[in-house]
């Protein structure tokens, strides 16, 4: 039986005193993400978002709240949100919602690491934050993501989010990076399987894998040489540079 999101939000931990929780903290941030799902994109206009839809709010979703937060509340409340609680909430939703469009064992999930927007400053000299994402490529649902440390990358991200996940029956890929005997057994230990690409850069694998006997080669296989098109429309085999030809 499928638990609603709001159910899910109430398991996330409130860190705040017994007389400081006027705010239902589950209410607020199911608020907060219809508010973004709207476009509001800073804490003055999701507190507008739920002030102006105050009532209707309520009536669909009753809680001892009196009225909507002013943006310095709003930004105590979410500031002590237990990220670790939220990740895990938000993973059991998508989880529920891909096996309801028949998602789950045999589909393949794809990881892929962003930048997120915004949160890099070049006159400061901060570095932008990065997610790895584990998209179900069937469902088109994002699964969970996962920070990238900033002295790290992606390699050692991916293969902690496929074990934190655990999809038994899924099928993992991933950039030619990823081509790592860690992440293709993190992939075995969760039950599932792992489809990798392989570069002519990776001398050694490339060699080993024209080595392989007849009997041991995959069923099927795809090779491609030279550069591969990135935009719509370019030549098979040519790069472009600067959205020209190069």
């Amino acid at each position: 039986m499928n638990t609603s999101l709001i159910e899910i939000l109430s398991s996330v931990a409130d860190a705040r005193r017994g007389q400081a929780k006027q705010y239902h903290l589950a209410n607020i941030m199911l608020f907060c993400i219809f508010g973004l799902l709207t476009g509001a994109t800073s804490y003055k206009t999701l507190c507008s978002f739920i002030d102006e839809r105050f009532d209707m709010l309520q009536a669909a979703y009753p809680s001892p709240m009196k009225r909507a937060p002013s943006p310095l509340t709003l930004w105590r409340i979410l500031g002590l949100v237990n990220l670790v609680d939220l990740e895990a909430a938000f993973r059991r939703h998508a989880g529920q919602m891909n096996l309801a469009l028949g998602g789950g064992s045999g589909g393949t999930v794809a990881y892929d690491g962003k930048a997120m927007k915004g949160s890099y400053d070049k006159a400061a000299g901060k570095k932008g934050s990065q997610l790895l994402r584990a998209f179900a490529s069937g469902t088109q649902i994002i699964l969970g993501h996962i920070a990238i440390m900033a002295k790290s990358n992606e390699i050692p991200a991916m293969q902690a989010l496929v074990r934190d996940l655990g999809l038994a029956g899924a099928v993992s890929t991933a950039d030619a990076m990823h081509c790592q005997v860690k992440t293709i057994a993190a992939a075995k230990e969760s039950g599932g399987e792992a489809l990798l690409q392989v570069k002519g850069n990776q001398k050694c694998l490339k060699k080993a894998c024209e080595a392989l006997p007849e009997n041991a080669r995959p069923e099927k296989t795809h090779v491609e040489t030279g550069k591969i098109a990135r935009a719509p429309g370019d030549a098979p085999g040519r790069g472009v540079q600067g959205g020209q030809p190069a």
